[in-house]
């Protein structure tokens, strides 16, 4: 309906124009256009990302590096799906060798006593530990990048879905332990400050939930280059995500926070150098989704699309 009136209004203004006789409610519509705010210079002259200086797509055109040729390397877990209209890289945690079952259940003899069946603990997950049940995986799929000295922007394409997917990691240069280390900041601060803010709004007879707190736990405030790729809608659809700015860690008392970061965006470029960087995407396992009796994470695939780079 909403599109039938945008025909109309249309149709509508073009008639009026060209009789030259608009009719009521249509004079200002039929009003010259006013001037041009920017010139084209002015534009070409925004930091955007409108050029990039690398684009790697599964429809590359002229210029462009093909999506499956274009990493350099391709980890554990890491298998290019070409399915249709969701063509890209696809990570699986349950396809890599290390995924095997906790172990099998001991047969004992008739003639023992039967002793009370064991629930087999979790394993413990593989890849770098941040919390008790959350992990950043070693197995990563990288590219070489080429970023400008003027303003370096990094741009990712990657699917959002309801079943089996979860969180991801940008990683500039293999950083990985300063990765998993920032993560692991913004969690634990982030679950204390929440915890401090839920009681004292509770407190004070307001709602249950701090806001800041509350986007959060819906997914609405990630971590610093923390791709999130699951949500609760019943639907599959491209994500983009842009990285233009580092993020410095920020010291204080807990009261001092205005926002529940521990790592801030600052004015300061991504790289430090302008030229070629290896940009990584590593699955980030948290078993704290789930149930709280789940062995195995169930978010556990991730699925890239395309990566630019200005």
């Amino acid at each position: 309906m909403i599109g039938d009136l945008y025909c109309y209004a249309w149709a509508a203004l073009e008639h009026e124009l060209a009789e030259g006789k608009p009719s009521k409610g249509l004079e200002t519509l039929s009003a010259a256009l006013p001037p041009v705010k920017y010139s084209s210079n002015e534009v070409e002259a925004l930091k955007s990302c409108s050029k990039p200086l690398t684009h790697f797509k599964h429809d590359a055109g002229p210029g462009d590096v093909p999506l499956f040729d274009a990493p350099l390397d391709v980890g554990e877990g890491w298998v290019y799906s070409n399915e249709t209209n969701k063509e890209g890289w696809l990570f699986n945690y349950h396809h890599m060798n290390n995924t095997a079952a906790t172990g099998r259940r001991k047969l004992h003899s008739r003639k023992m006593p039967r002793k009370r069946k064991k629930r087999p603990s979790k394993p413990i997950l593989p890849g770098i530990p941040i919390l008790q049940d959350v992990s950043l995986l070693p197995s990563k799929l990288t590219f070489n990048v080429s970023f400008s000295d003027s303003y370096p922007t990094l741009v990712i394409s990657y699917l959002r879905s309801y079943e089996h997917f979860g969180k991801a990691v940008v990683i500039i240069d293999d950083n990985f332990e300063a990765a998993a280390l920032r993560i692991r900041k913004n969690m634990l601060y982030r679950k204390d400050y929440c915890d401090v803010a839920d009681t004292e709004v509770s407190s004070s007879g307001g709602n249950a939930v701090h806001p800041p707190c509350m986007q959060m736990r819906h997914g609405f405030m990630e971590y610093p280059f923390v791709l999130n790729g699951h949500w609760e809608d019943h639907s599959s659809q491209l994500a983009v995500a842009v990285f233009n700015r580092k993020y410095e860690l920020a010291i204080g008392p807990l009261g001092n926070y205005l926002e529940p970061h521990v790592y801030i965006p600052v004015n300061k470029a991504m790289v430090r150098k302008p030229g070629w960087h290896n940009v990584s995407i590593a699955m980030l396992l948290d078993r704290r989704d789930h149930q709280a009796n789940a062995l195995r994470p169930e978010r556990s695939r991730f699925k890239v699309f395309a990566l630019k780079a200005c």
